[in-house]
């Protein structure tokens, strides 16, 4: 039995929120944040340099962004594999899978 798109977009979603969340807030993780803060406040002083490496530091610690990242790949990986699906709407509409799971995670780990 082969799993149907559906059941397979519900699990990239998961899958997506999962890997956002861990990058940007996960203790596994925590040290590449920082280490990149650290590098683009420190040696770079306020050149073009260290202005590319804090928009990788707040693309990296922004969940929603990653997500939106992940997503891209994700639906890669989806359109590749289901013929006849649209990447940009598969793309988006596994971000915005992702944005709701993070607001809705966040909302339950905050209570």
């Amino acid at each position: 039995m082969n799993p149907t798109p559906e059941l397979i977009f519900v699990l990239l979603s998961f899958a997506v929120y999962r890997l956002a969340l861990l990058v940007a807030s996960d203790t596994i993780s925590a040290s590449l944040p920082r280490s990149v803060g650290r590098l683009g406040a420190r040696q770079y002083r306020w050149t073009w340099v260290s202005r590319i490496i804090t928009f990788f530091y707040e693309l990296i610690i922004c969940q929603y962004c990653l997500g939106v990242w992940f997503a891209a790949a994700a639906a890669y990986c989806f359109c590749q594999t289901f013929a006849g699906y649209n990447w940009f709407v598969v793309w988006w509409a596994l971000a915005g899978a992702q944005a709701f799971l993070q607001t809705v995670g966040g909302y339950i780990r905050n209570e």
